[in-house]
């Protein structure tokens, strides 16, 4: 028999799959800042020759544009994923709120996922879902869409109130 899956589970299991598609994006980064500081090492190599100095430059300044794009797509990444965990909202459902509230406050959607990683409540959200109690014989529904009584068919095994009807049920 298979044991149904709890949500500390599911949660354990989106933490997992988010780390993943972080990993790879990162190493795929990595190797690409790898190349690039190989063409700037060959650039640096032929610095004697002042035509080269506007590209080094602009190699550079790419270099850092691709640091801070790593950077903030991870800062994004576990934002989408605080807002997934917390809220239940799909990846794009997460993304579409913090590109909304960018666009409200008219601030990068980076700096906006850098204050949901550090705690901040967006804005735009609904409350926190609350946890679905467990069901009890006296909320659990009936086959016929009626609440289940004592007997399970939607009525309890004996009438209330001996059979009379009270102030309310008149």
């Amino acid at each position: 028999m298979v044991e149904p899956e709890g949500p500390l589970r599911a949660r354990l299991r989106l933490a997992e799959s988010l780390l993943s598609a972080i990993e790879d994006n990162v190493s795929s980064l990595q190797r690409l800042l790898s190349e690039v500081h190989t063409v700037i090492n060959t650039a640096l190599q032929e610095a004697g020759d002042p035509s080269h100095e506007r590209e080094l430059d602009a190699l550079r300044r790419e270099v850092d544009q691709m640091r801070q794009g790593a950077l903030s797509r991870a800062v994004i990444e576990r934002a989408k994923g605080i807002l997934m965990q917390g809220y239940g909202l799909s990846e794009a459902q997460s993304f579409e709120i913090l590109n909304e509230m960018s666009k409200r406050e008219h601030r990068k959607v980076r700096d906006i996922a850098a204050d949901v990683v550090d705690g901040a409540r967006p804005t735009s959200l609904p409350p926190a879902p609350e946890p679905e109690p467990p069901a009890t014989p006296a909320t659990r529904r009936a086959p016929g869409g009626g609440l289940a009584g004592a007997n399970g068919h939607g009525r309890s095994a004996a009438p209330p109130n001996n059979g009379h009807l009270s102030t309310a049920e008149r």
